[in-house]
């Protein structure tokens, strides 16, 4: 049972709040993720230890040139409608944390719910990113995980 389901990011000095995928959530999209996407995992090493025992950082992932050229190849194999639905899986999990509370980046209908958010590239990008590396890291990276057994 998973006690914490909240993590707290810090993208361009603005704090952000992930809640995990629910189960059900969280199976879909690693069924896209596994579909579409599963080039770009070994590149992402969530989870798995580099030589000398350390984790790559994010900005150790995002300063490797192959994986643009892997995402590229991927986005390329995506639908407008795979697209869609993962953002709006990835970005219904994320809030920005405001003084006054947790402000949702996306609601349930599909709006935004933060100015400026809907116009950021770069910023949905990321969340999504660390919506699906908090979100379903259990599934892609535990030495035990299902999709590592799948690839046995």
């Amino acid at each position: 049972m998973a006690t914490n389901i909240w993590k707290n990011v810090t993208i361009n000095d603005q704090e952000y709040v992930i809640r995990k995928f629910d189960a059900m959530t969280g199976l879909k999209l690693a069924r896209l993720v596994i579909a579409k996407a599963a080039p770009i995992i070994p590149l992402l090493d969530i989870g798995d230890d580099q030589e000398g025992g350390q984790k790559r950082s994010a900005k150790e992932i995002a300063n490797d040139e192959r994986i643009y050229t892997v995402i590229g190849e991927v986005l390329g194999t995506m639908s407008d409608a795979d697209i869609d639905d993962l953002v709006k899986k990835c970005l219904s999990v994320c809030y920005v944390d405001f003084p006054a509370g947790k402000q949702p980046i996306i609601d349930e209908t599909g709006h935004y719910g933060v100015d400026d958010v809907e116009y950021d590239m770069t910023l949905t990008i990321r969340l999504c990113f660390e919506a699906i590396k908090w979100g379903a890291a259990d599934f892609f990276s535990e030495k035990s995980s299902p999709l590592r057994q799948l690839m046995k």
